[in-house]
Order: C-alpha cells, then sequence, then structure tokens
C-alpha cells in the first residue's frame, strides 16, 4: 500500500511539474526590443520585438512610440489573440516601403514616423517589460527592469538602426548605432528564422482583470518588483481577448521543487 501511494504521489509531482514548466514557458518578460531603424525616407521605417527563449503574446500586448516629452504617439497592437512563439522569435511591425526595400515579410504595420528624439516600449497589460529611448529626453518612460534607468542612446543617423547589443537594463549600454539586421540577430551573424509560427497549445490557463490605473507609466512604480527580480514570478494579465497569463519562477529551484516535496511527503504519512 505504501509503495502504491508512493509512486501516486510522485505521478502527480511528476505531472505537476511539467505544468509549471509550461507555464513558465509562456510569460511575456522574455519579448525585448531589439532595433530601431529610420531610414533616410521618413517612410522607411521598422521596429523589431524579440525572443531567444519563447513565450506568449496577448491582446493586450502592444509597442508604444512616445516623444522625448512622454507623449503617447501611437500604440501598435501585436497580436488580437494570444499567440505563443519558440525561440528564436523575431515579429517586425514595418512600413510598407520599409517591408519592400529590406525584402522582409511584415507581422504588423508601422504607421507613424519615428520621431529624431524618442522612446518605445513593450507592454503587456499595465506593464511595462522593457522601453528603449534615443534623442533627447525630458521625461523618461521606464520600465519593470530598469525603473531607475533614465538614460538614453544616441540618436542614430538616418539611414542606420539603433540596435540592442546587450541587455543589462541601461539603455545607453544596452544600445548602439549599428547596420540595419531585420529578422536576425545583431551581431552581423547571417540567419534566415522560420520564425513567427504560433505553437498550437496557446490554450490559455487563468486571467485576470488589470489594476484600475492601467494606462501609461512614466514612474517607477514596479520598482519594488524589479528588486526582487531574482526571485520573484512575474503574472501577464489580459481582459482584451481572454488570453491566459503565465507566472515565472527565477528564484534558485522556483516554486515548483518546495511544492512537489511537501506533496509527496503529505501522501507519505497518509499511508
Amino acid at each position: 500500500m505504501r509503495g502504491r501511494h508512493l509512486r501516486n504521489g510522485f505521478l502527480i509531482a511528476a505531472v505537476l511539474s511539467g505544468t509549471l514548466a509550461g507555464s513558465a514557458r509562456a510569460g511575456v518578460q522574455d519579448w525585448e526590443l531589439s532595433e530601431v531603424y529610420r531610414g533616410t525616407d521618413p517612410q522607411l521605417r521598422y521596429v523589431e520585438l524579440a525572443n531567444q527563449v519563447g513565450g506568449c503574446l496577448f491582446p493586450s500586448s502592444t509597442i508604444d512610440l512616445f516623444d522625448g516629452q512622454g507623449q503617447l504617439i501611437d500604440t501598435m497592437t501585436l497580436t488580437i489573440s494570444t499567440a505563443c512563439h519558440g525561440a528564436p522569435t523575431y515579429i517586425v511591425l514595418a512600413s510598407a516601403e520599409a517591408a519592400s526595400s529590406f525584402g522582409f515579410p511584415r507581422d504588423g504595420v508601422l504607421s507613424s514616423e519615428l520621431p529624431s528624439s524618442g522612446q518605445l516600449c513593450f507592454r503587456s497589460s499595465a506593464t511595462y517589460y522593457d522601453c528603449v529611448r534615443w534623442g533627447a529626453i525630458s521625461n523618461p518612460i521606464v520600465d519593470l527592469f530598469g525603473p531607475g534607468d533614465s538614460s538614453a542612446a544616441t540618436s542614430p543617423a538616418p539611414g542606420r538602426a539603433l540596435a540592442r547589443t546587450q541587455s543589462t537594463h541601461v539603455v545607453v549600454d544596452d544600445w548602439t548605432e549599428a547596420d540595419p539586421t531585420p529578422r536576425q540577430p545583431n551581431d552581423n551573424s547571417t540567419w534566415e528564422p522560420p520564425d513567427a509560427a504560433p505553437i498550437p497549445d496557446a490554450a490559455p490557463t487563468f486571467d485576470a482583470a488589470p489594476p484600475a490605473d492601467a494606462g501609461r507609466r512614466t514612474d517607477a512604480a514596479p520598482a519594488q518588483a524589479a528588486a526582487d527580480a531574482g526571485n520573484s514570478r512575474y503574472l501577464d494579465l489580459d481582459t482584451v481577448g481572454g488570453g491566459s497569463c503565465a507566472c515565472q519562477s527565477t528564484g534558485a529551484g522556483g516554486l515548483s521543487a518546495a511544492f512537489l516535496l511537501i506533496l509527496a511527503l503529505a501522501i507519505r504519512r497518509r499511508r
């Protein structure tokens, strides 16, 4: 009898472990802005969002464009339904002229011109997960992982791109002027992506309404969450299209190890 209880306990633990691992993969915190391009012709423009490990986007996931004073210029929706992607994935919002000039299929339309001094943020629900700023910025929009960073990169020359080369969450250190490389890593390597085919298992798990102050954030409200980023879990909230949310444990051992140990001990004591 004891052996059967233990076997059942380990089976339940294994199933829960797989479920938790799948939920972690679905988070939005691994999406990052990767490249911003302003051509010599203002009609030549694109913005690239990248994910190197895979994750989901939701109807509440957008890229927001601001000017240097923090005024919202445009909000670009990334998906109308929950969509999960493998690794790596590059999603490009572009003008028709840029897509034609570079010869890539665009994932969405970038209808607004990019200012010589501006800011872009990747947002999901009420949280800005990643922002980039360039040029003269008087009112910086900050993100979850860099709430204390107000730095800005140098505005790239027309025809050159602003490219992310690392992820320290300090804009002036992470971004530099470079040759445009849409749908490719920013390391001058050649890569032809299979790219943005959604993974079919994007079934929603659970959801919740966003906080009442779900407007544009310009302050360091998520500072505590960022300070605890090594041990916390992030929850994506979506109310637009019934999308799922996902938690990710980034602390040593995570939730699953402790939970599974408690579950196994409880089953053993019931023998």
